[in-house]
């Protein structure tokens, strides 16, 4: 299962423009019966969606090849989590962002006089 959450900061013409947030969560599902192993992937909405990926994983099952490789490992307790995330990122708060777009539109408009105009300056940020 993976849960996403991004958000997006746009500034132009000095003042902030867009503040946009989404989250989605997604998963791939493995199921193994008698033998055969089918898959699925979905974005999770609702109950119906879940429904609807083990059907899909039951369908994909019954129409492949039985494999007596087909299973989980036989491991003890969960595998290792690696550190991929850093919590002490989301002590940023939501107006440091923002100005931080803001500063950068301003920053690249004082860096080269020849530059008139920023179409937009963004902070995107994925967890």
């Amino acid at each position: 299962m993976v849960r996403s959450r991004a958000r997006r900061y746009e500034a132009r013409e000095g003042r902030l423009d867009t503040i946009a947030f989404s989250e989605t969560r997604s998963l791939g599902l493995r199921l193994f019966r008698e033998g055969r192993m089918g898959f699925s992937y979905g974005f999770l909405g609702d109950d119906a969606d879940l429904v609807r990926m083990v059907e899909e994983a039951a369908f994909c099952a019954g129409a492949s090849d039985a494999d007596e490789a087909y299973g989980l490992p036989d491991i003890e307790g969960p595998p290792p989590e690696p550190a991929l995330y850093d919590p002490a990122g989301e002590s940023v708060s939501e107006e440091e962002k923002g100005e931080f777009a803001r500063s950068l539109e301003a920053k690249v408009l004082t860096r080269d006089p020849r530059m008139k105009r920023v179409r937009t300056a963004a902070l995107r940020e994925t967890v």
